[in-house]
């Protein structure tokens, strides 16, 4: 990972949200002179301010970082679609 890469994806993030860095940094209470400082200097904030952007983008840091994101609604949909099937079996299992 570098910096450049990282904010080219929160770059990206607000482009498809259609906000501005402004309102980014304002929501993630930091100053636009401290963000505008991090893009154009290629500096990763800390850990604390990646979690507060990565959360109001509505992405994981790790995917700010890595470009890989958890796909947690993909595993809840699976694993809603095996406890849908488990119940349909039991509602059976019932009826017999």
């Amino acid at each position: 990972m570098n910096a450049k890469t990282f904010w080219n994806r929160i770059k990206a993030l607000i482009k498809e949200k259609k906000i501005t860095q402004e309102t980014v940094a304002k929501a993630c209470k930091i100053h636009i002179n401290t963000w505008r400082g991090w893009g154009s200097k290629n500096i990763v904030p800390g850990l604390f301010d990646c979690y507060r952007i990565a959360k109001y983008l509505g992405v994981s840091v790790d995917y700010l970082i890595s470009g890989k994101e958890l796909d947690s609604q993909a595993k809840i949909a699976e694993i809603q679609g095996l406890l849908d099937k488990a119940n349909d079996k039991l509602k059976r299992l019932k009826q017999v």
